[in-house]
C-alpha cells in the first residue's frame, strides 16, 4: 500500500518474505541451520525500524532486549539489512533528520561490531 506521504506499508511482508525465501533457498545446497538463520533474518528485519521510531520512549531498554535476543545469532545481519533498507528508503527526502539519526545509529553499531 502506498501512503499519502509516498511511503509504502506492507503489513506482514516479513512472513511472506520468509515463505518466498524458503522456496528459493531449497534450490541451494544449504544446511537446515543455514536456511533457519536466513529465515530468521528476514522474519525479524523490521525490528530496528520500530526501535528507531522517534516516539520510542523505551529506546535503551528495547535496544538492550534486541542485543540479548539476537546478539549471539543474527544481530549484525539485522543491523546491516536495516541499514540497507534505510539507505534505499524515501526517508532521506521525507524526514532528513530522522534519516540522519537512523544512519548515525547504524554506523555506530557497525563500528562497534567491527571492533
Amino acid at each position: 500500500m502506498v501512503l499519502k506521504d509516498g511511503f509504502t506499508k506492507c503489513a506482514g511482508h516479513e512472513a511472506v518474505g520468509v515463505e518466498k525465501a524458503i522456496k528459493i533457498l531449497d534450490r541451494f545446497n544449504l544446511s537446515e541451520k543455514e536456511k533457519e538463520i536466513i529465515s530468521d533474518i528476514i522474519a525479524n528485519h523490521s525490528v530496528f525500524h520500530y526501535l528507531l521510531m522517534p516516539n520510542n520512549t523505551n529506546f535503551q531498554e528495547d535496544l538492550k532486549g534486541l542485543k540479548e535476543k539476537f546478539g549471539n545469532s543474527i544481530y549484525p545481519e539485522l543491523i546491516l539489512l536495516s541499514y540497507a533498507d534505510t539507505i534505499n528508503s524515501k526517508l532521506k527526502n521525507a524526514d532528513p533528520k530522522e534519516f540522519k539519526d537512523r544512519i548515525d545509529f547504524y554506523e555506530k553499531e557497525t563500528q562497534k561490531l567491527a571492533q
